[in-house]
């Protein structure tokens, strides 16, 4: 009995042993199991976060794009039927170029949104979003590329013009130098005409053909004046698209150079490790304060430029400084938003800063 007893005692206590270590075992499993959901949950939450940013900002230039289309529709819609037809061909061109933009955006903005909806609708939605921004980066540059080239030919045909309008200047005043002259040979004559006694059906014929070349003079002049003033509004409008250009050039140049560090904390969150983030974190929010660094010289630029807009010319002229101050403070206001929608990405990716480090 007492060897039975000893027996049992044993066995009870190695099972409560077994049983023991066994709950230890299921605890470590449980804890590890939580703490690799947590990561997960934390993996998937930076993911999201990231993808609200890009939607986000896609959708802040897309407004900004459709608000210029919007400008030029309106503008080539005010053009007069005898308004020179170089001014409707050159607002077209621009407008093409806003509308592959804003196509392109809308594009890459589905897409996004398309990564972001899989998080709630998939267990495993994939990380395919991380390699879009090199592509994104090559089209900013080709937009680029596109734009220096509709400018440069903005700027041959605004030389073309300055050169048309100095010809005629040259031949007006001409004109102005040979009616002197006759003007001199006229008195001269008269002079003549009565020392010598010649008739009076001469001295008509003389008149007469003065008259005439008088009308032509006129006629010539009031035609050349109003070529160059025609010419001088058309070349203000060059100007003006050309100043434009020049803005959203800046703008394409800001957002392309941007896709680089974008591009690394896409991967870095995708991996994920910790160190990899943490660097492409501090490398975003370097780039988005370069950015507010650049924006706040641009803003200084656009006012020192204002300061310079002429508010004396033809209706027309003045039509074309209205529109280039128009443009200069949307500029203005649209890098005012852009440095404030930035500085709360700053302060966003500080605060993924943080979380990596008490993760660490």
């Amino acid at each position: 009995m007492r060897s039975s007893a000893a027996s049992a005692a044993i066995l009870l206590s190695f099972t409560m042993t077994i049983l023991s270590l066994s709950s230890v075992v299921h605890g470590k499993e449980l804890k590890a199991r939580a703490e690799k959901s947590d990561a997960r949950e934390l993996e998937i939450s930076r993911h999201k976060r990231f993808l609200y940013r890009a939607i986000d900002e896609i959708g802040n230039s897309l407004s900004f794009i459709k608000e210029d289309i919007k400008g030029l529709d309106k503008q080539i819609d005010a053009i007069e039927l005898f308004e020179p037809a170089q001014r409707e061909d050159a607002l077209r061109s621009f407008e093409d170029w806003f509308q592959n933009y804003a196509d392109w955006l809308s594009g890459k903005s589905a897409e996004f949104e398309k990564d972001l909806e899989r998080y709630y609708t998939e267990d495993s939605p994939g990380t395919e979003w991380a390699d879009r921004y090199v592509e994104m980066q090559e089209i900013y540059e080709e937009l680029g590329r596109q734009l220096f080239f509709i400018l440069k030919s903005y700027s041959k045909k605004r030389g073309a013009l300055e050169d048309a309008i100095l010809r005629k200047r040259a031949l007006l005043a001409r004109i102005g130098e040979d009616e002197e002259e006759e003007n001199k040979d006229r008195k001269g004559n008269n002079r003549k005409d009565r020392d010598r006694g010649k008739e009076e059906k001469e001295k008509k014929e003389k008149k007469k053909r003065s008259k005439k070349d008088e009308h032509d003079d006129a006629v010539r002049r009031a035609q050349l004046e109003q070529e160059i003033r025609s010419f001088g509004d058309i070349l203000n409008h060059y100007e003006v698209l050309i100043e434009k250009g020049k803005g959203m050039g800046d703008w394409i140049s800001l957002k392309a150079n941007d896709c680089g560090p974008l591009n690394d904390v896409a991967h870095a969150i995708a991996g994920p490790r910790l160190s990899t983030m943490e660097r492409s974190y501090e490398k975003i929010i370097g780039a988005y304060e370069r950015d507010i660094s650049a924006i706040r010289r641009k803003r200084e630029a656009i006012d020192r430029k204002r300061d310079r807009i002429k508010t004396i010319g033809t209706l027309r002229t003045l039509d074309r400084m209205d529109e280039l101050s128009a443009h200069y403070e949307q500029m203005k206001s649209r890098y005012e938003h852009h440095a404030a929608w930035l500085k709360v990405q700053i302060g966003a990716y500080r605060a993924e800063l943080t979380e990596i480090w008490n993760l660490k």
